[in-house]
């Protein structure tokens, strides 16, 4: 079996054979992982586990009979789920500019560690299972799904 397939990997595939695969197979391209709503990134802010912790100090804090304390604790777990909301949501729209700025989006195929494919005008969603492809820092890659 081993040495069947270092046969083939040596020899590479026909294009027809890549035709077939591609049409077989599909694209090499991974789905668009779902984007978290809003309303669910502020509120991973607000069960993380510091804010655990703290959402419990004002529920030990009312147990105790000191009502401002809990309600001080709670307005610092809220402050700091929109202070940290807002620091990730601008940090997101960083990073998407300056994926933008550069032509590729986040998840493009042409990210590390294939930049070097892509400058030869060949495209990885190209590339079916069995492809070989010459690659500069080793004697060849295979690329294989």
């Amino acid at each position: 079996m081993r040495a069947a397939l270092r046969d083939a990997v040596d020899a590479g595939l026909s294009s027809e054979e890549a035709r077939a695969r591609l049409a077989q197979f599909g694209p090499n391209v991974l789905a668009e992982p779902p984007r978290p709503t809003c309303e669910g990134r502020f509120a991973a802010n607000l069960v993380h586990l510091f804010a655990l912790l703290l959402w419990g100090g004002a529920g030990l804090a009312l147990l105790g009979g000191l009502p401002e304390l809990a309600i001080a604790i709670v307005v610092v777990i809220l402050v700091n789920a929109v202070f940290a909301f807002v620091q990730e949501y601008r940090a997101k729209r960083a990073s998407e500019a300056r994926a933008s700025a550069r032509g590729v989006s986040p998840s493009s195929p042409c990210s590390p560690p294939l930049p070097e494919l892509c400058k030869t005008g060949k495209q990885p969603v190209d590339l079916v299972l069995g492809v070989v492809v010459d690659d500069p820092r080793s004697d060849r890659a295979v690329f294989e799904t």
